[in-house]
């Protein structure tokens, strides 16, 4: 904030400049030190002369306004909080909702009498949609009259006789003190006020930290609690819309004419978010909707796997906010321990920025249409620095795209998550932080190992020890790590011997059980345990690479008792499996459960023949009892059989009263 003047945006209506004033005055009792001007500007919405669209008509209001800021024109925005559009704008932050006035609407009228004088027929002039609903649902006979313009010249027509009454917001007409004129304020039983409406809403560019402190001040927590919940519903209807119109890949940013230059813009960041006029349209409620629902089910947005029951978990894929950051955490190894969270935006990724650790290949298939970005580093070899990262994950969701930031663990628990999660706060983009199973829990537990445990230990601490012990400007205390009942160590096989020595020194008892869980939660999981003192040899001679987790405390004695996902049967034995790859999923789950690795390798693929008329014949000839027995000799067959079966526009009950036989269990549950 250098200049010694600062520019507050808004528009040129005399209620936007009281209201700016209002802001200024507020804003320089805590900058004293600066000067304040304020700055009109004429907005689309102000120029127009017809009905506001009931869609996308928010950003008429601010567009222009928020373009000066963003473009250094101006240094803060002051909008009515009710004209401020869900979706934000690029490198704009929303820094202060002021202290609200009033939200009731007002009624005005001609005589000066109040709501139940008027006559059914009577004119009420507004230029909502929602008041006019709710004129209409009170039964009297009220007529709603389209009427745009301020506050001064909707007065000067009812004075003028063009209608017999208004309805206005009171906070309006208290600021510019017309509030004299007011027949009956309207309680909220009788007209619902707009969500937002008596707020005001103060933007400034991200990067003004001095601003956004500033501003910070004149906040009242009260009335953001009462404006953010309209914005949230509206994302949510938000998604709704996005959901219908990803089925169509025309549709997403940058795709066909119907979006519109303006819309392009919102999703990146500018513009309003509704398509350019006469822009084509091809929605759910058009041709080409129409035709999608014949072919994929009828319902937008739902599998028919969905509508019918599915046993398993689905989520939408697709309902999601333009342009958002999700920072998801993997888990530890497993990639069946992400959590529903991290799937439901892993299906919803138009890009995934995945690291190194805790990253299987069955998790980016689990976004098969997704860009794959690997910003994976190891010792002394990054493939981007973390500055790269940060300015890829904030170009991505410029360009309006669904972003994944995949994360071994967890994004907080040393995963550099909270550093990206503040260059994306900075850069003004929408982000969500999805937790995710940290190793320093899953990794002991899945070898048996309770961090906290009532006989053994009430305090544990994790920490990393990737740092050398006595590094300058470390933040590790060594003796406070010594004096917890269980200490947890991350990414630090390297220095594990050092790390060992300095807990000794700080007071551990050399005796004190360790254990070094390498490959925690994969098939591989390898587990050593160890005195304090040799825990360090031990895990170099079982050849434990990282990505590892070191537990030091008595709960190590528990392992002998509980075991581990490393002591079931098949544990770091690698099964190839050569079945079909429709017949191997059951097999390769139960060897996966008894801890194998398993690689699916088929050996054979099952095809239809070239001509299925041999089969089609002898279908043909069950009705006429030519075959006393149909025997089936795999389970392919029975699929083959029954799919020609249906084909014919017949089913089992075409067997009649021939007799059907399985070789083989597996072709008897398929039949």
């Amino acid at each position: 904030m250098p200049r010694s003047v600062l520019r507050v945006g808004t528009r040129g209506s005399a209620l936007a400049l009281a209201q700016a004033e209002n802001v200024r005055k507020a804003i320089s009792q805590v900058v004293s030190h600066r000067n304040f001007e304020l700055v009109p500007i004429t907005t689309r919405g102000d120029t127009m002369s017809g009905p506001i669209p009931p869609v996308g008509g928010k950003g008429l209001f601010t567009n222009d306004i928020q373009d000066a800021l963003a473009t250094g024109k101006i240094d803060l925005a002051v909008h009515s909080a009710k004209d401020l559009p869900a979706l934000p704008f690029e490198g704009i932050v929303l820094a202060a909702v002021p202290p609200r006035e009033d939200p009731r609407d007002a009624l005005i009228t001609r005589h000066g009498g109040g709501l139940s004088k008027l006559q059914p027929g009577a004119t009420v002039g507004t230029s909502s949609l929602r008041r006019t609903v709710q004129l209409l649902a009170m039964g009297r006979g009220l007529v709603p009259t389209p009427m745009r313009g301020n506050v001064d010249t909707r007065l000067r027509k009812l004075s003028a006789g063009e209608v017999q009454s208004l309805v206005l917001a009171l906070a309006g007409l208290r600021r510019l003190g017309k509030d004299s004129r007011v027949a009956e304020v309207l309680p909220t039983t009788v007209m619902l006020p707009a969500p937002g409406q008596g707020a005001l809403a103060v933007e400034c560019r991200a990067g003004d930290k001095d601003m956004r402190e500033a501003l910070s001040k004149i906040e009242d927590p009260l009335a953001r609690r009462a404006f953010e919940p309209r914005r949230v519903v509206q994302r949510a209807a938000r998604r709704a819309c996005d959901a219908r119109r990803e089925h169509d890949p025309a549709a997403r940013p940058g795709g066909d004419a119907r979006w519109g230059p303006r819309a392009a813009r919102r999703r990146d960041g500018h513009g309003s978010g509704f398509p350019r006029r006469g822009a084509r349209r091809t929605d759910a409620r058009g041709r080409r909707g129409r035709d999608h629902r014949r072919r994929h089910g009828g319902i937008s947005g739902v599998s028919p796997a969905r509508r019918r029951g599915s046993s398993r978990t689905r989520i939408p894929a697709r309902t999601r906010l333009v342009g958002t950051v999700y920072l998801v955490g993997a888990g530890p190894g497993d990639p069946g321990l992400i959590t529903v969270r991290g799937l439901a935006a892993m299906r919803a990724a138009d890009v995934v920025v995945y690291d190194r650790l805790g990253v299987s290949p069955a998790l980016l298939d689990l976004a098969p249409r997704a860009e794959r970005i690997f910003a994976g580093k190891s010792p002394r070899r990054h493939a981007m620095t973390q500055a790269q990262i940060n300015r890829t994950l904030v170009a991505h969701a410029r360009r309006g795209r669904a972003v994944v930031r995949l994360k071994g663990g967890d994004p907080f628990v040393f995963g550099r998550g909270g550093e990206e999660a503040e260059a994306l706060a900075l850069a003004g983009m929408p982000f969500e932080v999805v937790p995710g199973v940290t190793s320093a829990i899953a990794g002991p537990a899945a070898a048996g190992i309770p961090v906290t445990h009532r006989d053994a230990a009430a305090s544990v601490v994790i920490a990393t020890a990737h740092e050398a012990p006595g590094k300058a400007g470390s933040r590790l205390d060594w003796g406070s790590l010594a004096g917890a009942d269980t200490v947890v160590l991350l990414m630090g096989v390297e220095r594990l011997p050092e790390a060992a020595a300095a807990l000794i020194a700080a007071g551990k008892p050399k005796s004190t059980p360790a254990a070094v869980i390498g490959s925690a939660t994969l098939p591989s999981q390898q587990t050593v345990v160890a005195p304090l003192s040799r825990i360090a040899t031990a895990a170099r001679r079982a050849g434990i690479t990282p990505p590892a987790v070191t537990v030091v405390g008595d709960v190590v004695r528990l392992r002998e008792v509980l075991g581990g996902w490393d002591t079931r049967p098949l544990s770091g034995k690698r099964v190839l499996v050569t079945r079909t790859r429709e017949q191997a999923s059951e097999l390769s789950g139960v060897l996966r459960e008894l801890g194998a690795e398993v690689v699916e390798a088929p050996a054979i693929r099952v095809e239809p023949p070239r001509s299925c008329s041999a089969v089609d014949r002898a279908i043909s000839h069950l009705s006429s009892r030519r075959y006393s027995w149909v025997v089936f000799t795999s389970a392919n067959g029975v699929r083959f059989f029954f799919s020609r079966l249906r084909a014919a526009r017949l089913d089992a009950r075409a067997f009649g009263g021939v007799r059907a036989a399985a070789v083989g269990a597996g072709t008897a549950d398929a039949l």
